[in-house]
């Protein structure tokens, strides 16, 4: 199985609508943060692996923004919108292209993300 495939099977069941709810919400916020045209990582989600000139795969944003944004997470409870707008501004904010700090293009952490807890 090719390393892109886990970005494919995510979209496919993201688009079929087959995750668990707070997953697809997740996902959600994902999708907006890659398709917003105000959002500083806009086009920058791999989301098939065809996808040329990402920074990072849709499967890594979920897994990062999940501890924020799911169950327990410090925007749980605030809506698909609000969620987005929140990391929107995080990211405008941090610098490095729109990456939390010491994030690069090529290599990335949840350390910046993780500085919203």
């Amino acid at each position: 199985m090719g390393a892109g495939h886990d970005v494919q099977l995510l979209a496919l069941y993201y688009q079929i609508r087959d995750l668990p709810q707070e997953a697809a919400a997740v996902m959600d916020v994902v999708t907006k943060l890659n398709t917003d045209t105000d959002s500083p990582i806009k086009g920058k989600i791999m989301t098939l692996d065809a996808d040329k000139g990402t920074w990072v795969r849709n499967s890594s944003m979920k897994q990062w923004l999940s501890p924020i944004l799911a169950s327990g997470g410090v925007l749980y409870g605030k809506t698909v919108p609000e969620q987005t707008e929140i990391i929107k501004a995080y990211l405008k904010g941090s610098g490095s292209c729109g990456l939390p700090h010491g994030v690069t293009s090529k290599t990335t952490t949840s350390a910046g993300l993780q500085a919203l807890r």
